[in-house]
């Protein structure tokens, strides 16, 4: 969540007619992705290469971008549903789905979110409690959601809202909760005490130039989550360009796996309200940042109350998380800010390009005893305190707590690879995704195939 946004001007575009926005030539690359292969689980030993934008947005396997396709705005009410990728799909407005219904999306299918609407609000889908969303992508054929704006250069964060699956899983805030980013009310309401709710699938899906600001701390992110269950799937999903967070989860049971962040306004991974759950094999990178607060984690339990339950407790393995380096960001940022009296078991984590590594603030035990334990990780090139030191919550040493004996943590020298490596524009370079740790670990480079895209203008 931002404490403080510059807001990015939305283009003058209301002007442009859904015939000019949506049909004719489309010289974006919305489907380039990586360099070759498809991204599945199993992943390829290879390390060689990197991570690039390769890949032909008209292949005729898969077309991503709007070309001459018909164009079709969604109602802001459209029932159960199926999206196909004979068209290119358009959200005006905050557009639901609601208890009961499902919107199936086919593969290979593009979605657009138009400009703020003066009558319907932000351009947001949401799917609320008791609906479900059906995103099965593949690897070279996954589904997009996207800006209205075609060429690079023209799109930016902020250009439409974002999507936000609310559930029934429980939540410290409450059985009925209003999500942020959107106005209170029932429709907008997240919570209750179904751990296994099912909110339905999303993989091989990517998330762009998404965000929209309410309010201070009141934003809508890429993918937003509030209250979902363990029932639901989440994989294989890449957010770029936000204006605010990546990603985040309000309360709720939703595990969570290869997950790209790029070039987030604020925050790559968020959780609170008591989000308990699984993440494995994340990559985050900050790029272009607009925040004064742009962390890679930034996992609470509740501001009030930090022993209040559930409590949040991530596990989370197999992560790499880059900052933007010494001098590209003007405010001091984390790689991880470990706060409010959340839990957790982390291990096989690289943090490097921060001002620090760490933030571990409020109660957090001893190092023996710590409430968030750290294992196999790595922290090198974090450049005002490589590990990072004690808050001003509490009088708590990061460094005892990294070096503790047994955990296995170390500062390598030399070290792997550099932040610039990870920032490099054809996506991160094959000193990294060949690194064999952090999000790497075990599969080489599974971040490639159309539905990764490094760019970030």
């Amino acid at each position: 969540m931002r404490t403080t946004i510059k807001l990015f001007a939305i283009m003058a575009a209301t002007g442009l007619t859904l015939g000019a926005a949506a049909c004719g030539d489309d010289e974006d690359d919305d489907g380039a992705g990586g360099t070759g292969g498809s991204a599945g689980t199993g992943g390829s030993a290879g390390t060689g290469g990197s991570a690039g934008t390769g890949g032909d947005s008209s292949s005729p396997a898969c077309d991503l971008s709007a070309g001459s396709k018909a164009v079709e705005i969604l109602p802001t009410r459209p029932g159960t549903r199926t999206l196909t990728s004979d068209k290119v799909w358009q959200i005006k407005g905050q557009t639901y789905i609601g208890n009961g219904e499902v919107l199936t999306i086919d593969p290979c299918t593009r979605i657009e979110g138009l400009p703020e609407d003066t009558t319907l609000g932000a351009s947001v889908l949401v799917i609320q409690r008791g609906g479900q969303i059906r995103a099965e992508g593949e690897a070279d054929r996954p589904i997009l959601f996207t800006s209205w704006n075609r060429n690079p250069g023209d799109r930016q964060p902020g250009d439409w809202g974002g999507v936000i699956l609310l559930g029934r899983a429980p939540s410290n805030a409450g059985t009925n909760v209003s999500i942020e980013g959107l106005a209170p009310g029932e429709e907008n309401q997240f919570g209750g005490n179904a751990p296994d709710d099912n909110s339905g699938v999303m993989k091989y899906v990517r998330i762009e130039y998404p965000g929209v600001v309410i309010g201070q701390g009141n934003e809508v992110n890429g993918l937003t989550m509030g209250g979902v269950g363990s029932g639901t799937e989440i994989h294989h999903i890449m957010v770029s360009n936000t204006l605010d967070d990546c990603f985040e989860w309000f309360g709720g049971r939703v595990a969570a796996h290869h997950l790209v962040a790029n070039s987030c306004g604020d925050d790559m991974f968020d959780a609170d309200q008591g989000y308990q759950a699984e993440w494995h094999t994340l990559f985050g990178r900050q790029v272009n940042v607009d925040s004064d607060d742009p962390n890679g984690y930034e996992i609470d339990n509740n501001n009030g109350n930090p022993d209040l339950e559930p409590v949040t407790t991530v596990t989370a393995s197999k992560v790499t998380l880059c900052g933007a380096g010494e001098g590209a960001v003007t405010v001091s940022v984390n790689g991880m800010v470990l706060r409010r009296g959340m839990k957790g078991t982390l291990s096989d984590h690289v943090v490097t390009g921060f001002n620090s590594a760490v933030s571990l603030r409020d109660p957090f035990g001893t190092a023996a005893a710590p409430r968030v334990t750290l294992t196999g990780s790595a922290f090198f090139g974090n450049f005002a305190s490589n590990i990072g030191t004690a808050h001003s919550s509490n009088s708590f040493d990061p460094v005892p707590w990294f070096e503790f004996a047994g955990r296995n943590n170390t500062v390598p020298a030399p070290a792997p690879f550099t932040v610039d490596q990870c920032k490099e524009a054809a996506g991160p370079a094959a000193a990294v995704t060949g690194s064999a740790s952090g999000a790497f670990k075990d599969e080489a480079n599974w971040a490639q195939g159309l539905w990764i895209n490094w760019e970030t203008e």
